[in-house]
């Protein structure tokens, strides 16, 4: 896929293996210091998921209380300076990075939800580490405590960080999720 965003081309690739490349070079995501092992992480099915920017009808974002689990501290390695990628690129290696933190899927709506973030992301690199190829991140899960047995909502909490091992003043997302038939 090639994106021409503000007079800047990025090409972003995806190979069958799962890695991701942006103008040919690969995008190396490390993880430093993993999951919280405080935390329990507990397997959940679900039939229906969907996701969401705003908290799901008859909850506030405080209501998110119950912490699942953190993950401290993922470095990604974009391949060229963060600041002079488009946001699709951004947004493309956030989604890539994050997609096993997430209960299902979020492929399609990984330009929804992370598009403003990456806008945000790009914007602090540019100011603040207008060097930098590297960026990280951390999230924090958690659950709606009174979710039904029907259903789960959850809440994933992230800061990106302009440079490597979570430096610089971070951009913020909240993505809500609502998952059907589940159990957690």
């Amino acid at each position: 896929m090639t994106r021409i965003e503000d007079g800047i081309q990025d090409t972003v690739k995806f190979d069958k293996n799962g890695d991701i490349y942006v103008n040919g070079n690969k995008v190396v995501i490390s993880s430093t210091n993993g999951f919280d092992s405080e935390q329990t992480i507990v397997p959940q099915t679900s039939t229906v998921v969907e996701h969401s920017l705003i908290p799901f009808a008859g909850t506030m974002t405080y209501q998110y209380s119950q912490l699942l689990y953190s993950h401290k501290c993922a470095n990604i390695n974009a391949g060229s300076v963060i600041g002079s990628l488009t946001v699709t690129a951004i947004t493309m290696i956030i989604s890539k990075a994050v997609v096993s933190i997430f209960a299902s899927p979020i492929a399609g709506d990984a330009v929804s939800l992370f598009a403003a973030v990456a806008t945000e992301l790009k914007t602090e690199a540019q100011e603040n580490a207008p060097d930098s190829a590297y960026f990280s991140y951390n999230y924090s899960k958690y659950k709606y405590p009174d979710s039904p047995l029907t259903d789960s909502y959850f809440r994933y909490f992230g800061l990106y960080y302009p440079k490597k091992d979570l430096v610089g003043s971070p951009a913020t997302s909240d993505i809500f999720e609502h998952c059907v038939n589940s159990y957690i």
